[in-house]
């Protein structure tokens, strides 16, 4: 299988993320827009519920109040965000992934899933989801049998695990925990980078087919991930981080922990209140961050879903 080109991919994936701004911006506004939405609705009742349970709780002690209903009721909504999230990420990905192609079709200022494709991406994630949690199991199962029988053995027949884990076994366990989690991540790298570009271009599952192509390239795709990807990481690190760093150090001021007139010296209850009215500040906050960080949202996702899109092409123009 032939190699993808590490610098003509990174060049690509930039000159598409910074040249078609307005085409990725047809692409991500719906879905973004849909998803945000769902999130302001479900999430926000959600959190200012748990801060009024949570205060009368403080105020309250002795009465151990359960869960308002309304609360648990609503669950079934956050997890079908969480759903919604996933379709969200493939309807973008496989949006970006025909631009890239040149097999995207309809208005410009608009993309609207029309094809399988998504459903195959998403029936391609799942299956790889499936795996790994079922490899995980097994793998789980063995080590454990394994380190108990073998614990058990050096330990004269008697397990002991009460006075204490030898170093040489919990050594073993650190170096299985780190090895499980680098073939996880070879796993997947092999298994999803060409998915999205796979279902698109041959239209068929990709999961496969991407785990054939990336063969003898898992380290050149890591290369053209931090090419591609540290810039955007590194703003989102200085940008939020540095922001919500300010707004926990407010926090703990508020609360007394540096200010001896602080709120959390007037009890529990007050402190309860004052994180309620902090958590209603965060939207605003957000929001600040929203208007900054949107206008940049095309570059991102150009940089994010482009690179596999255009490795893709230079691996099907070397063998087709």
């Amino acid at each position: 299988m032939d190699r993808i080109p590490i610098g003509r991919t990174i060049g690509a994936t930039f000159d598409f993320a910074l040249g078609r701004y307005r085409t990725i911006l047809g692409v991500i506004w719906l879905p973004i827009l849909i998803l945000g939405a769902a999130e302001y609705f479900v999430l926000v009742p959600y959190f200012v519920r748990l801060f009024d349970f949570l205060q009368y709780a403080v105020q309250h002690p002795k009465d151990h109040p359960l869960m308002p209903p309304e609360m648990q009721a609503m669950r079934p909504m956050i997890w079908s965000v969480d759903a919604l999230a996933v379709v969200i990420s493939f309807w973008i990905q496989v949006g970006i992934a025909k631009t890239v192609l040149g097999l995207r079709t309809g208005p410009l200022f608009f993309y609207v899933p029309v094809g399988l494709e998504e459903l195959l991406a998403i029936g391609g994630f799942i299956v790889f989801l499936a795996i790994v949690y079922g490899v995980c199991l097994g793998i789980g199962i063995v080590v454990g049998i394994a380190a108990v029988l073998v614990y058990s053995l050096v330990s004269g027949g008697a397990l002991t695990i009460a006075d204490g884990m030898k170093p040489w076994l919990a050594g073993g366990l650190v170096a299985c925990v780190v090895a499980l989690v680098f073939a996880l991540i070879y796993v997947q790298v092999r298994f999803t980078y060409l998915l999205v570009p796979a279902t698109v271009a041959e239209k068929r599952f990709g999961l496969w087919r991407s785990w054939e192509m990336s063969k003898g390239n898992f380290w050149r795709i890591f290369m053209v991930g931090v090419g591609t990807l540290s810039p955007m990481l590194a703003f989102e690190f200085i940008l939020i981080f540095a922001f919500y760093l300010v707004v926990v150090l407010t926090v703990i001021i508020q609360l007394g922990v540096l200010h001896p007139h602080g709120v959390a010296h007037h009890g529990p209850a007050a402190a309860t209140g004052f994180l309620k009215v902090m958590f209603q500040d965060l939207a605003i906050y957000g929001a600040i961050i929203a208007a900054i960080v949107i206008p940049l949202l095309p570059i991102f996702y150009g940089l994010r879903c482009g690179s596999s899109a255009f490795a893709y092409k230079a691996l099907t123009e070397k063998t087709g």
